[in-house]
């Protein structure tokens, strides 16, 4: 298992970003799936190399579903959600990290909600950050 997609994609994190992952699951904003907690804390066990033969589908699936046998299919199937939810995840960590991202989605939600006031107000201050921006111009 240590060459699929959602292996690799916990592989590029970080001992923060593993922990920071760990609280974003358990958000009921993000999450409601009691069966992605428990097979990212399964996962993370085996972080950062996976390399463990303790590290086998049965084991995931085990976590899962301790009492069915091992159904290849319904497992990716979860670790699929999974890989989704850390998509999210870095997407809403760098969107966190990025001003102009930030004001650029929030002048896109009150172009959306049709709210001129604040979609204004939003305007000025992404063209503020974006002046700043080039005039440090990148190495």
């Amino acid at each position: 298992m240590k060459d699929r997609k959602l292996t690799q994609l916990i592989k590029l994190f970080n001992k923060e970003e593993g922990e920071e992952m760990g609280l974003f699951v358990r958000s009921p904003f993000f999450n409601k799936q009691e069966s992605l907690i428990t097979l990212w804390d399964y996962f993370f066990e085996f972080y950062p190399d996976f390399d463990d033969k303790q590290f086998p589908e049965e084991g995931a699936w085990a976590r899962l579903f301790p009492n069915d046998p091992l159904s290849k299919s319904k497992l990716a199937q979860y670790m699929t959600k999974l890989a989704k939810l850390i998509e999210v995840f870095i997407h809403v960590k760098e969107s966190l990290n990025d001003d102009l991202n930030q004001e650029a989605s929030l002048s896109n939600y009150f172009y959306h909600k049709k709210s001129s006031y604040f979609f204004e107000k939003s305007q000025k201050d992404f063209h503020k950050i974006f002046k700043k921006r080039k005039a440090k111009k990148p190495e």
